[in-house]
């Protein structure tokens, strides 16, 4: 990299190579929606919800908070003529929002490095799944609150679009990610070879990808819905997640390099 041999130059890592982070997110997206049974969520259904409420609601309270009332302290010149509710809350309430979302990666990467399994793992999984999809929603929620905050009316604010954007987002995810659910799980049919198997799931997988990017909407929410419809429709002699475990090292190498 630019740091020691500038082999590979600052243009393609800061830019060209953002794919590979894409593609790596949809597949732990993929595996982290396949780890979603229906049995495990009818188990756990009561602690899922408690828990990811209370650690987004946390999160994001505590984030707010501690924003709201240190950034007059952080900024060293006070801004001329501010208010607290017009100034420092409205960011604080954004950035509060941004901060309920949880990054699956290093989590799905511990746990299939130890092949942890059991009730806490599965609930963490669900956790991690639902909680992506309620930070776009709450991200909306806090952008909306903070634009009434700021330009002090709501008779100026465009709620129609505040509402829509989010809808739009999660439910684009939810449809692309279940016709190509039922897609791959037509398809693993035919699959009579490990390869070919391989080739269907990753390539459905980077489809799912490209198209997110193309639509503008939640590559990882897509790919997670995606991964729960394949997981609750194929028998169990078809692991449409095995042939990820031949690969996973790699995908979390380029992820985290």
């Amino acid at each position: 990299g630019l740091s020691v041999f500038n082999v590979i130059p600052k243009e393609l890592t800061n830019g060209d190579l953002s794919v590979i982070v894409e593609i790596s997110l949809g597949i732990i997206g993929y595996l982290v929606g396949g780890s979603l049974n229906l049995g495990i969520l009818k188990r756990f259904g009561k602690q899922i919800v408690v828990i990811t409420c209370s650690q987004l609601m946390g999160a994001w309270i505590l984030v707010t908070t501690l924003l709201a009332f240190l950034a007059p302290f952080i900024i060293k010149f006070a801004i001329p003529n501010s208010n607290f509710y017009q100034t420092y809350l409205p960011p604080a309430i954004v950035i509060g929002a941004i901060s309920c979302a949880t990054a699956p990666a290093a989590t799905i990467a511990i746990i299939r490095e130890y092949k942890a399994s059991g009730p806490l793992t599965s609930t963490l999984l669900a956790v991690i799944a639902i909680d992506d999809a309620l930070c776009i929603i709450a991200y909306a929620l806090g952008l909306s609150v903070a634009e009434v905050l700021t330009i002090g009316s709501l008779s100026n604010i465009p709620w129609l679009q505040i509402i829509m954007v989010p809808v739009l987002d999660i439910g684009g995810a939810i449809l692309l990610g279940t016709i190509l659910g039922f897609g791959m799980t037509y398809l693993i049919h035919f699959a009579d070879t490990k390869k070919r198997l391989s080739v269907i799931v990753l390539g459905i997988i980077l489809l799912c990808v490209g198209m997110a990017k193309i639509l503008n909407i939640s590559s990882i929410l897509a790919n997670m819905i995606m991964g729960f419809v394949v997981t609750n429709r194929i028998r169990p002699n078809e692991n449409a997640f095995e042939v990820i475990d031949e690969i996973d090292e790699i995908v979390f190498a380029m992820f985290f390099t």
